[in-house]
């Protein structure tokens, strides 16, 4: 950037291969810093990271410029290693055919502060994971501090227990009665593959029943099965406390994404703090979270979405969940 007093009268270059750029309107842009060598491979590792992180912003309304990607480097002659720094422009997503307005302004003038509907967004699942694992969820609107997603309709399989809580309710103790009617403990003895990401419910308790210590909670684990079993009897469970059920329709939840390690408890307490300055009115019975990522990933990179059920579904999913084991 040029000082403040060129801003008006930039003196022009000598040199036909120097330019300058100036941008006629406010820029977003994401700066990336590391520190490393300058050799083969390593700014493109970093620089595929990056598009890595920026992909998975496209949902919540944030793309990027591509085509104009700046690379800076801070380093004394005779050093080996230096100060890297990427700046790549920041873009709004629009819908097709919606204007382009970075303004932030309506047509009167006056600053836009509601939050705008959204197209239907997918969330970012790994590359190369299927819809049978990683079924696709929808972000159906977009706020500033919180996702409204639509679930798929399923067919799932459940496994409800009491167990501790905080801080890792759902491992071992809670998964592997679902892995076990998955691999052959059913009343077919049929092993089913591809089933999809495990979906946790973790019962929201009050500030009286929080004192009664961590354990003896309610926890569920469901997991979708394939698109193969749809409209096929379903092999019954024969374990205890697994169970099928079905649903006909989409769930419309509230949602926020966490990185990295979490507590439920206070994960869930932010979630419903945030609907409650927003006025937001929402079940307070049970709270969802899923992760995309595979299990034995980087902790520190995992994505985990915390969701809270719409109440006008609240009737119906508790329907669906008393209207388990299929005939």
């Amino acid at each position: 950037m040029v000082p403040d007093k060129f801003e008006e009268r930039t003196p022009k270059p000598i040199d036909d291969t120097v330019s300058f750029q100036r941008f006629e309107e406010e820029s977003w842009f994401f700066r990336s810093l590391y520190k490393g060598k300058y050799e083969s491979g390593e700014l493109e590792r970093h620089l595929n990271n990056l598009i890595d992180v920026l992909d998975n912003l496209k949902p919540f309304g944030v793309g990027y410029n591509a085509q104009d990607i700046w690379i800076a480097t801070y380093q004394d002659p005779g050093e080996e290693e230096g100060l890297f720094e990427y700046v790549i422009e920041l873009v709004k997503l629009h819908k097709e055919g919606q204007e382009d307005d970075t303004s932030g302004k309506t047509e009167e003038g006056e600053d836009e502060t509601d939050d705008a509907p959204d197209e239907k967004v997918a969330l970012p699942k790994p590359e190369g994971c299927s819809e049978s694992v990683c079924p696709t969820v929808y972000v159906t609107k977009n706020h500033s501090n919180f996702m409204e997603l639509l679930l798929p309709a399923r067919r799932s399989v459940c496994y409800r227990a009491k167990l501790c809580g905080d801080p890792y309710p759902f491992g071992r103790q809670l998964s592997m009665p679902l892995v076990k009617y998955f691999y052959g403990d059913n009343s077919d003895n049929q092993t089913i593959t591809d089933f999809a990401v495990p979906f946790y419910k973790a019962r929201v308790y009050s500030d009286e029943e929080e004192e009664k210590g961590p354990c003896d909670r309610d926890f569920e684990i469901c997991s979708r099965l394939p698109e193969e079993y749809e409209g096929k009897e379903l092999p019954k469970p024969t374990g205890e406390g697994v169970a099928t059920f079905t649903t006909d329709d989409g769930l419309h939840v509230y949602a926020t994404a966490v990185k990295g390690p979490f507590l439920v408890s206070e994960e869930t307490q932010k979630l419903m703090k945030t609907l409650d300055k927003e006025n937001v009115e929402y079940d307070k019975t049970w709270v969802g979270f899923f992760s995309y990522d595979r299990p034995f990933g980087d902790p520190q990179e995992r994505i985990t979405y915390f969701t809270l059920v719409k109440p006008r579904q609240v009737q119906q999913e508790g329907e669906a969940s008393e209207a388990k084991d299929e005939e």
